[in-house]
């Protein structure tokens, strides 16, 4: 699910557009995760984010807990973990696979 974080809450969003961390190039506009998430592994250590183009859609609940655990009113979506895309979050697909850059993640 492509998600847009404002304030405490989350917003599913209906198109986004993949941008380059490094100088703000656009790529191209996606409208699904799935498609957002294979472009992103076929161009390895490029970092990139995903910016919402259009309104946000309809709030989102709050992310479930774990089993047993009780429900977390500050629960945050993990994204790549469950395959979603958060708008304004870096990611990329290098050696470690998907994931969100650490500090000292760049290019040569």
């Amino acid at each position: 699910m492509l998600i847009e974080h404002i304030g405490e809450d989350y917003y599913h969003v209906s198109l986004v557009d993949l941008v380059h961390h490094y100088d703000g190039g656009a790529e191209r506009s996606f409208a699904t995760c799935e498609q957002l998430i294979e472009w992103v592994k076929d161009h390895p250590s490029l970092v990139v984010k995903a910016v919402r183009r259009g309104e946000v859609g309809q709030k989102l609940a709050q992310p479930k807990p774990p089993p047993g655990y009780p429900p977390n009113p500050g629960a945050i979506y993990q994204h790549l973990e469950n395959g979603d895309i958060i708008c304004g979050e870096l990611i990329v697909y290098d050696t470690y696979g998907l994931r969100k850059p650490g500090l000292g993640t760049g290019g040569g």
